[in-house]
């Protein structure tokens, strides 16, 4: 079946692509802590922009107020691989460390406080974040899930989160479990579309198979209907956040509402926006299903779409 293809234009309405999952509440409320991160320094490398620092700065304090209240802990993978000849065998050893915190991020509270600055000695950009929100103790593992960000439909596939301004947009999903998964793009109008569950879908929910290999927008890996997007900009470089959150457990979307606007497509058509609500709105909702969910994983990629 041929479906329309959505145009996502960024600016003025700068798009943020946001991958949001929900879940129906399925177990007593989980007591959270306040935790605060004060004066974070962040000095950002000369490649990386000023929303891109912003970001990563942001990033750094949550996991600094974490590992400040609940500690980290280290992971240690060990491998040995054993090659034979004729000859001789030989043996080589090697050993990964990885830092954890032992909490999780749920709500920021109001706004974080950034300072930019220029250190004196070198005339190198300095991030300053103070930050305050909930979070609570990390007590079990969470499913393994697999994202890659894809420009494109057909292998190989290659993550990336730098877009040209007219590529497609897809999404690599696999998971080890069932479970659902809700895709919301959120503009810097703070306003967020729902782009999974499709629009067709009346369900509110879009269940995930596990170990299934999911290539989300493309019409050309599913037997069902799907909508397809479009990376369009105007005003180039953009950035792009692409919000991840996954549960194992049932869900069902917010609601929302059909804007009376549409976008153009690529034949010069006219589609319609898919449902929206504001993104305030979005973020109290998936806090609070968070506080009963300790099975749910949100992930972030920052994505930059240039002209070229």
């Amino acid at each position: 079946m041929t479906t329309p293809q959505n145009i996502i234009v960024h600016s003025p309405l700068s798009i943020v692509l946001c991958l949001i999952v929900f879940f129906a509440p399925i177990a007593s409320a989980h007591p959270l802590d306040k935790v605060c991160a004060e004066a974070v320094r962040y000095y950002p490398p000369a490649t990386q922009s000023d929303i891109e620092a912003r970001f990563t700065a942001i990033e750094r304090a949550k996991i600094e107020a974490l590992a400040d209240r609940y500690g980290t802990f280290i992971e240690q993978q060990n491998t040995t691989i054993i090659q034979s000849s004729q000859q001789q065998s030989d043996v080589s050893f090697t050993s990964h460390l990885n830092s954890q915190v032992r909490g999780e991020w749920i709500e920021t509270i109001g706004e974080p406080k950034i300072e930019i600055s220029y250190d004196p000695r070198t005339q190198q950009r300095l991030f300053t974040v103070s930050i305050c929100g909930k979070a609570r103790e990390r007590t079990q593992t969470k499913a393994d899930i697999q994202v890659q960000l894809l420009s494109n439909d057909q292998p190989p596939f290659r993550h990336t989160d730098h877009f040209v301004c007219g590529s497609d947009f897809y999404i690599r999903f696999q998971s080890p479990v069932d479970g659902y998964l809700a895709i919301y793009l959120v503009d810097d109008q703070t306003e967020a579309y729902c782009l999974l569950p499709y629009q067709y879908n009346t369900t509110g929910q879009h269940p995930i198979q596990a170990n299934k290999d999911y290539i989300l927008f493309s019409e050309k890996h599913t037997e069902t209907q799907i909508d397809e997007y479009v990376l369009t900009c105007t005003t180039p470089p953009e950035h792009n956040l692409i919000y991840l959150i996954f549960s194992p457990n049932p869900f069902y979307k917010p609601t929302d509402y059909q804007s009376d606007k549409g976008q153009k497509t690529k034949d010069n058509g006219l589609s319609p926006l898919p449902r929206q609500l504001p993104f305030s709105d979005l973020q109290q909702y998936t806090a609070s299903l968070a506080t009963t969910d300790t099975q749910l994983i949100i992930q972030q990629y920052l994505i930059t779409i240039t002209n070229k």
